[in-house]
């Protein structure tokens, strides 16, 4: 319950933001985001939780049936899974990288990248 409060927290903060600036008053805007909360968010939404539950589940239903090759494979699976979660979450910050030099994005950074 806490995760969802935080995100409706942030999405009433998000909308507040935009609601505050008159209409055709509108800036653009660079936004700046940690990838790590993104990952998180992502690992926990709906999709991902089912695609993990189901995973779960046919492991228990392989050791219920005795299948143990399936289990290993299965266990391996959710053991590769698990990791892959951590580390885009708990990973250092990236540091920012630079504009594309192919003339999209910012002009003034592609101008001087190039």
């Amino acid at each position: 319950m806490k995760k969802m409060s935080l995100i409706s927290l942030i999405a009433a903060a998000l909308s507040a933001a935009v609601a505050a600036e008159p209409p055709g008053q509108l800036a653009p805007r660079v936004g700046i985001y940690d990838s790590r909360a993104v990952a998180y968010a992502f690992f926990q939404s709906a999709p991902c939780r089912r695609e993990r539950d189901t995973l779960i589940a046919e492991a228990k239903a392989a050791k219920a049936a005795g299948a143990t090759a399936r289990l290993g494979e299965l266990e391996q699976r959710i053991v590769a899974t698990q990791k892959q979660i951590t580390l885009e979450v708990f990973r250092p910050p990236q540091p920012p990288r630079p504009w594309p030099s192919s003339g999209s994005g910012c002009p003034r950074c592609s101008a001087s990248l190039a």
